[in-house]
C-alpha cells in the first residue's frame, strides 16, 4: 500500500540554527523527503548548513539571532522569511524554536500556507 501524500508539498523547517535541524530533526526531514515532499531547511548559516545540503536538503540562510532584542533586526528577519516563503512557494512551515515560531507566524502572508509551531522542552525561559 502506498502511504505517500497524493500531492507533494514544499515544506520549510525553520529553526534558529542549522545545528538544531541537523541534530534534532534529520529523521523528520528524511521521512518527509521519502514521502515525496520537498524539504527546505531555513536557519542562519553555520557549520551545519553544509551538512544539511550534503544530506540532500535545500538550505536558506535567514538571520534569526536567538539572543538579539533589536526590533529592527526582528522586522528584517520577518520580512526575509516572508520573501523566502513567497519566492519558494512554501506550502507548509514547521517551526521549532521560539523566535522561529513567532517570526514565521508573522511572515506567512498567504492564508493557504499551513503553519505548525512546535515547542519542545522548557525553552530558555526556564
Amino acid at each position: 500500500m502506498d502511504t505517500r501524500s497524493p500531492i507533494p508539498l514544499k515544506i520549510a523547517l525553520v529553526a534558529n540554527s542549522s545545528w538544531y535541524l541537523h541534530n534534532f530533526r534529520p529523521t523528520l526531514m528524511d521521512a518527509l523527503q521519502q514521502e515525496g515532499h520537498e524539504v527546505v531547511a531555513v536557519a542562519p548559516e553555520d557549520a551545519y548548513s553544509r551538512k544539511l545540503v550534503e544530506a540532500g536538503f535545500v538550505h536558506h540562510h535567514v538571520p534569526l539571532d536567538q539572543k538579539s532584542l533589536n526590533p529592527i533586526g526582528a522586522l528584517q528577519s520577518i520580512l526575509h522569511l516572508r520573501r523566502l516563503f513567497r519566492k519558494e512557494r512554501i506550502d507548509t512551515v514547521l517551526s521549532f524554536t521560539p523566535k522561529g515560531n513567532i517570526y514565521s507566524g508573522l511572515a506567512i502572508a498567504d492564508p493557504s500556507v499551513t503553519f505548525v509551531a512546535n515547542l519542545s522542552g522548557l525553552c530558555r525561559a526556564f
